[in-house]
């Protein structure tokens, strides 16, 4: 009976034991941290002459952060959206630099390529301490902006 008693009591400490060893992490906490990122860009307008129609910005720097999305973070999101509720807030970042997007992540440290009114974004992580997309189609008719950024963990 004391056998009996001493090997349950052994299993559920066992038991306890490895339960907080066995939860799952999040994949995107390997890509969060403070970035230098560098933006350049171009806007294009039609309806100009042809050697003004691209417009290149001059490259500049920012210091900015990449989190796990919170909720609310689609109110300063580039992609303008109404509310929390859409596809894939448990793989959504948050990524600030001279703006803001929340863009969902593949375990791979793929962006999930999204489209939105005038608004575009696809790109990468090469590495968990460096990431590079593209943002586009920010604009309307007859013109459009793109930024490349580029970010590195500082």
């Amino acid at each position: 009976m004391k056998l009996t008693i001493w090997c349950s009591q052994i299993v559920v400490l066992f038991i306890l034991l490895t339960i907080p060893c066995c939860k799952k992490t999040d994949y995107r906490e390997m890509y969060t941290g403070n970035f230098l990122f560098t933006v350049d860009g171009h806007r294009f307008i039609s309806g100009v002459p042809m050697d003004q129609q691209i417009q290149y910005f001059p490259t500049q720097t920012f210091h900015g952060t990449i989190r796990i999305y919170a909720k609310g973070d689609y109110l300063n999101d580039m992609n303008t959206r109404s509310s929390d509720e859409y596809n894939n807030i448990d793989q959504r970042l948050t990524i600030r630099f001279s703006d803001v997007i929340t863009p969902a992540l593949s375990e791979s440290g793929e962006i999930v390529e999204e489209f939105g009114n005038h608004y575009h974004v696809k790109g990468q992580f090469n590495n968990p301490d460096e990431i590079e997309f593209v943002i586009d189609n920010l604009g309307t008719v007859g013109y459009s902006l793109t930024y490349n950024v580029k970010g590195i963990r500082e």
